[in-house]
């Protein structure tokens, strides 16, 4: 049984200390680190699985990092435990407890990190109404840019002038109003906020 766990363990290491010490994500459907616009979805942020229902916690929790801890972990606590000269049967145990819970701790801290307020997927949709600063002058029939602060940071979008706008064009540092959303265009017109 000491194979298993070392084997365990070796491979669990190797791929756990590869994740940790090269930066990489080992799992797409966790965190996503950027903030760009998601053109297709209209919202910010990304992700495989929805964030609702029994399945998609499934599928979360058997991501392959989770399975990493859980080698790590569980062949960890069996090397030790068999060096140790432990009864087998508490041994087998304890390191199936020690991977589970390992497993299960990671799990809810990247819930937590992913329910954060930096990981918080924003509709674009849900802008309408914010005030803003133009940084690319916008006009009636040519885009601009603007910024939007938001909880989660500064968003930056590309604006026209709203039609009924009583302004031709509006220039950099004037303060606007999003009044809706022409695909992922801001439809924008001067505020005196």
């Amino acid at each position: 049984m000491l194979a298993i766990y070392l084997a365990a363990l070796i491979f669990g290491g190797i791929f756990l200390g590869f994740t940790l010490f090269s930066g990489s994500d080992s799992d797409s459907s966790d965190v996503s680190h950027d903030t760009d616009l998601s053109h297709d979805t209209g919202d910010l942020g990304h992700g495989d699985i929805p964030s609702h229902g029994l399945m998609a916690e499934a599928a979360q929790f058997f991501s392959i990092r989770n399975i990493i801890f859980f080698l790590t972990f569980f062949g960890l606590t069996g090397s030790v435990l068999s060096w140790l000269d432990t009864n087998s049967i508490v041994t087998f145990l304890s390191s199936m407890t020690m991977g589970v819970f390992s497993a299960g701790f990671g799990f809810a801290f990247m819930k937590y990190i992913k329910n954060s307020e930096s990981g918080e997927s924003i509709s674009i949709r849900s802008l309408a109404g914010r005030v803003g600063k133009v940084v690319l002058p916008a006009t009636k029939n040519k885009r601009g840019k603007v910024l939007i602060s938001t909880s989660s940071g500064t968003i930056e979008l590309t604006a026209i002038v709203s039609e009924a706008s009583d302004e031709d064009e509006l220039k950099i540092g004037e303060t606007i109003l999003v009044i809706d959303f022409s695909g992922n265009d801001a439809i924008i017109t001067k505020s005196d906020l």
